[in-house]
């Protein structure tokens, strides 16, 4: 099978609708610009096993082509999920109280919604929230797992007793509020993983550990985005 090193450009829709990738963020450390995506790519294995895919976990590098991958250990269908949220609607502004208190935020994480998930098929969920068009570069704000495959909302701020919260691109592990410079307008991606096992990880496990275990076991993911812009 043939794999392609460029990301068709457009926007996540149209990425999902072309290659069924879906980026989970584009750095793995601080202020690290050219780096690529890292992508859960959701590919056909052969002709004769249409509809079932293997999901990659692809780290695109500046030199093109130099990828490290993380690869399921076996085959499985992945489906979408409509992800919601109570205070803001798709491709439309953060409220401030999510973001930085630079900008006159509280730093805590916004209410979230999910479903579309087949019942049964989900042990656990993550959550990762990036930023693809941060001016010092991409960043995972935030990547929280395990929790509860029953669990369909999480109330703003909340962080379950069974979740384990893993590094984010600054090394930290709680939630990296947005705090854009000011001026600049960034959008925040906040992804939903339907995982088919909890992950074996500890709090604070590295960021690309963490992703990869993601990666190995997502059988179903959906998505919000927001947008924020900071005053000049």
């Amino acid at each position: 099978m043939k794999e392609s090193c460029i990301t068709p450009p457009g926007s996540d829709a149209g990425r999902r609708r072309r290659t069924g990738s879906w980026p989970l963020a584009s750095a793995l450390g601080p202020g690290r610009r050219g780096q690529g995506e890292i992508v859960i790519i959701v590919r056909k294995r052969s002709p004769g096993a249409a509809g079932v895919a293997c999901l990659t976990l692809v780290l695109g590098m500046a030199s093109g082509c130099g990828l490290s991958r993380f690869i399921a250990p076996e085959s499985v269908e992945v489906t979408d999920m409509t992800v919601t949220s109570p205070s803001f609607m798709d491709t439309h502004a953060l409220p401030a109280r999510y973001v930085c208190a630079a900008h006159g935020g509280l730093g805590r994480t916004p209410p979230l919604r999910w479903s579309g998930v087949a019942p049964g098929s989900t042990a656990a969920f993550a959550i990762v929230v990036d930023t693809p068009d941060a001016s010092a570069g991409a960043q995972v704000n935030w990547v929280i797992v395990n929790i509860d495959g029953h669990t369909r909302e999480l109330v703003e701020d909340a962080r379950p007793a069974t979740a384990v919260e893993a590094a984010n691109t600054s090394g930290g592990t709680a939630y990296a509020a947005p705090c854009p410079r000011r001026g600049d307008r960034n959008r925040y991606r906040f992804t939903v993983y339907a995982l088919s096992e909890q992950v074996r990880l500890g709090r604070g496990a590295p960021l690309r550990k963490a992703l990869a275990a993601i990666a190995e076991r997502t059988v179903a993911r959906g998505r919000i985005t927001a947008t924020f812009e900071a005053a000049g």
